[in-house]
């Protein structure tokens, strides 16, 4: 107890732990703009509906959560 985690790891181990983190971020910043892209075509698809289809907001939404 008091002790870090990374305390215990040999020079060897943390040498692995600092080249993996630059990797660990740049996958986390990808998800993060997966995530945003994905909210984005949904949010497009649902104005195409509601314009195109003349559908109100409440019918997309109901109809989504029935399924």
């Amino acid at each position: 107890m008091g002790t870090e985690l990374i305390d215990h790891l040999t020079p060897e181990e943390k040498k692995l732990l600092s080249d993996l983190n630059p990797e660990i971020k740049d996958l986390k910043e990808k998800l993060v703009a997966c995530k945003t892209d994905r909210i984005e075509v949904i949010e497009r698809i649902i104005l195409m509906l509601i314009i195109c289809k003349g559908l109100s907001i409440v019918t997309i939404l109901t109809s989504n959560f029935a399924e």
